[in-house]
């Protein structure tokens, strides 16, 4: 979550502070600030695109007496799933991963419900 990146960013301001003058130090820390960023940015894009994500429905014709209603088409919404897995893997795999790791369990389980389902 967001509170979860600033505290983490306030770690790593506190390392930044604390480092010596060195340039290795200063890019280090920076290319974790970044890796930090882009996570917590991947993480939010998954989030909002599922957030929108809307599935069709179409009437089952071969039901007996109640109407009922299957998944229209679900090849867009399988191939993001898929590509969301794959990323959340790769983000799960990141050094940099640590605070984040429990959103990136929570959605692993989440999407493999989806993909289930679909």
């Amino acid at each position: 979550s967001l509170f979860q990146l600033l505290r983490h960013r306030t770690r790593l301001n506190r390392l930044v502070k604390s480092a010596n003058s060195s340039e290795v130090d200063k890019r280090l820390v920076s290319e974790s600030v970044f890796a930090v960023v882009e996570i917590f940015t991947n993480l939010e894009d998954i989030k909002n695109i599922w957030l929108e994500m809307r599935f069709s429905i179409s009437p089952y014709t071969k039901c007996n007496k109640e109407p009922c209603f299957i998944l229209a088409s679900v090849e867009e919404p399988s191939q993001i799933m898929e590509d969301h897995m794959m990323s959340l893997q790769s983000i799960g795999a990141s050094r940099h991963a640590t605070p984040f790791l429990a959103i990136v369990r929570q959605w692993e389980r989440d999407l493999t419900i989806v993909s289930d389902t679909l």
